[in-house]
């Protein structure tokens, strides 16, 4: 870019930005007191100062001072599309009394020098401009005194821009919050689910697809909603792993969609240049491809693989500069949003504080779930919630990934279990440390036993210093049998003990999904499978009704309803 030394912060941000088409007119821009930038390289430049303009330009007001010439008409065109998602409000402005030629057009120094322009003429006209994009507050005047202390005390807090906006909430409608999954993933808001590799976070999120797609209820038999979705996934491939997954899970792949890549326009040659998606520059095409398919639910996995290269991940004002525009998007699309971490190597402490990257990032979302191995048992995994800031506490569920006849895996959900984030990461690393645990959770086990499924504390440490153990190693035996203690009698009579936790009920199992004969077909037209067939020949009982009333020409939400509730009212698994 070229401009003033100071453009990307020294000024009032309601004072206008001019991006004009040569360093000749912005300098002459600047001689006049405005602000004015342009690319280098003119015309010819503004490919290669795309992202340099969207990082310099955040929240602005511009104005485009358009040539008038082709390439000027070009130029004004290419450049309102790479500013408009970035800037406050951006506008192109023609001046009055310039011909437009094809070639060679004059441009604000001709309109200036030859025509009679002047200053406060230009600025009226770029108001003008700015008024017909947006009902922004006019710009304070550049001669206005900023208040005093005591100015503050009786007026109000003073706000870089110099007024203030506010909202009396009287006048704000109360709302409910709306659920993707209730309790756990709210719509319209930004989730982060951790866990360490290989615990099958990835493969969670595709079978949360599969429930979206189909109408299907939660994992806690919940009722679900239906929709389409949206996946950027950097680390498994979509033939070999994600479709089979999907299909093996019984989803309508028609309705998933992968954004791989975007790409960037070449304003000289027209040609597109594809390149990786990058966070947050590129939430727009996020954006869009949740608002074009109608997606309820996006997934980004891994959430680090996808942040750009300027953004430092551990660092907290960066972590929280890239998320508030994806928390924008999933406000405005009304889609779930759910981004995917590793945790960091830290042992023990609160599960907040353990996914990789800045504690910005948990604080960024509205919830945080974690996934971690079953304490209980190694081959199961559990997925508990680590905060929410919009529900009561919900319980946390087993589930274990299963493989079926052709390979594929999937998950099978086992019901609630009484873990939490916090117990769940208590369990010990250290092999000694682990093997010593295993023996107290069976001498606990037979000590609760043998006293009826309960035992006073002070009782339980007595017996367990006794025996040899620890109190941390006895703490996390605790955790696994009994969960927290609990407070019985009242007064001297009263103490605290620790109860052996129920076993926990399990949760209906999904219907086996069935198969067509192998010489079947279906008709592949989606993204990601056949437009309006689900894979592996898998359609709910439901399905046919569905396909009756879209033939109706009922719009495709309420055929879904009336179908679902149809099917229910048969007490047909829907």
């Amino acid at each position: 870019m070229y401009g003033p030394t100071g453009l990307l912060g020294k000024e009032q941000k309601s004072e206008i930005v001019y991006l004009v088409e040569g360093e000749k007119d912005a300098d002459r821009l600047a001689v006049l007191g405005l602000v004015a930038t342009t690319t280098i390289g003119g015309a010819n430049g503004l490919g290669k100062s795309a992202a340099g303009l969207r990082k310099a330009l955040p929240g602005r007001r511009v104005v485009i001072v358009q040539d008038m010439d082709d390439a000027g008409d070009k130029y004004a065109a290419a450049a309102l599309k790479v500013l408009k998602p970035v800037t406050a409000v951006v506008a192109v402005l023609k001046l009055p009394r310039l011909k437009h030629v094809p070639s060679h057009g004059e441009d604000v120094s001709d309109w200036l020098d030859k025509h009679g322009g002047t200053v406060d003429e230009f600025r009226t006209l770029a108001e003008a401009a700015l008024a017909e994009q947006s009902e922004e507050q006019p710009k304070m005047p550049t001669d206005a005194k900023m208040p005093t202390e005591s100015d503050r005390a009786t007026k109000g807090t003073l706000v870089r821009g110099g007024h203030l906006s506010t909202v009396n909430l009287a006048t704000v409608e109360p709302e409910s919050v709306k659920w993707l999954w209730p309790g756990y993933i709210p719509l319209g808001k930004v989730t982060v689910l951790d866990g360490d590799p290989g615990l099958g976070k990835s493969l969670l999120t595709l079978d949360l697809a599969a429930r979206v797609t189909t109408g299907r209820d939660m994992p806690n038999g919940k009722p679900g909603v239906f929709g389409a979705v949206v996946l950027l996934s950097a680390e498994d491939d979509l033939a070999d792993t994600i479709r089979p997954r999907l299909d093996a899970a019984g989803a309508i792949v028609a309705k998933v969609t992968a954004l791989e890549a975007v790409g960037d326009v070449d304003v000289e040659t027209g040609e597109v240049h594809e390149r990786p998606v990058y966070l947050p520059q590129d939430i727009p095409a996020l954006h869009q491809a949740i608002e074009e398919h109608g997606a309820v639910l996006a997934v980004i996995d891994p959430l680090m693989a996808y942040l750009d290269g300027d953004v430092n991940a551990h660092r907290d004002q960066d972590v929280r500069r890239a998320l508030r525009p994806l928390a924008q998007c999933a406000q405005e699309t009304g889609a779930a949003i759910v981004v995917i971490r590793h945790l960091n190597k830290a042992p023990g402490g609160k599960a907040i504080y353990r996914g990789g990257g800045s504690i910005g990032i948990a604080v960024a979302a509205r919830s945080a779930l974690l996934v971690a191995e079953d304490p209980d048992d190694e081959n199961k995994r559990v997925v508990a919630r680590v905060k929410s800031n919009l529900a009561a506490p919900v319980p946390a569920l087993r589930y274990q990934v299963t493989q079926r006849a052709e390979g594929v895996v999937c998950l099978e959900w086992l019901g609630v279990t009484e873990h939490t984030a916090t117990s769940l990461l208590a369990v010990p690393t250290d092999s000694e440390e682990r093997s010593a645990t295993e023996e107290c959770v069976d001498w606990l086990q037979d000590l609760l036993d043998g006293n009826g499924g309960w035992i006073a504390v002070k009782d339980a440490q007595r017996e367990a210093r006794t025996a040899g153990y620890s109190d941390k190693v006895l703490r996390s035996a605790r955790t696994r049998l009994c969960g927290k203690p609990v407070k019985e009698g009242f007064g001297e009579t009263g103490q605290w003990v620790w109860r052996l936790r129920p076993a926990p009920p399990e949760s209906p199992k999904m219907p086996s999904i069935p198969k067509l004969p192998k010489d079947a077909h279906t008709e592949n037209k989606g993204t990601l499978g056949g437009a309006g067939h689900l894979s592996n020949g898998y359609q709910p009982e439901w399905w046919q009704r569905f396909e009756e009333l879209m033939a109706g020409g009922m719009p495709e939400r309420e055929a879904t309803a009336m179908a679902m509730a149809e099917a229910r009212e048969r007490q047909v698994p829907a």
